[in-house]
């Protein structure tokens, strides 16, 4: 089939022809009906794609202030981290936090330590509450 100028008709294709209004594919048969879903997946795998960046985003945060937190050499080991996500009972107003606990202390008095960091990456309480100052104070008996 040719066109008066020599161009050659080429027939439509059976599956995606163009959209003459948007210039983009469409579907038929029986993928028309599935198109609207399958829109939906994409954007579900996107939504949890971007929710993932930022939860690891959160956590990466949570664990950089908790080592800043316990300094270079930290006298905490064995630890476990979650995040109360429906909040926490230990603290008064429940928050959602995240929670690292040490099972092993090398600080005198103290046999395990939690630290609670929010989302945001800033440390909410410590239980024991003044381990701050006893890992300061730590700290300067291991100076020469």
């Amino acid at each position: 089939m040719q066109e008066p100028d020599g161009y050659v008709l080429h027939p439509p294709p059976l599956f995606c022809p163009l959209d003459p209004h948007t210039k983009s594919p469409t579907l038929q048969g029986p993928f028309q009906a599935m198109s609207g879903m399958f829109t939906w997946v994409k954007r579900l795998i996107l939504l949890s794609f971007v929710v993932g960046i930022l939860a690891a985003g959160s956590y990466a945060g949570a664990w950089f202030r908790v080592g800043k937190f316990l300094g270079d050499k930290p006298p905490l080991g064995g630890r476990t981290s979650k995040f109360a996500f429906g909040g926490t009972e230990d603290l008064s107003n429940k928050p959602r936090v995240w929670v690292f606990k040490y099972s092993t202390s090398q600080l005198p008095g103290v046999r395990e330590a939690t630290i609670y960091v929010s989302p945001t990456g800033k440390v909410v309480a410590t239980r024991p509450a003044n381990l701050g100052d006893r890992i300061d104070a730590w700290a300067q008996s291991l100076e020469p």
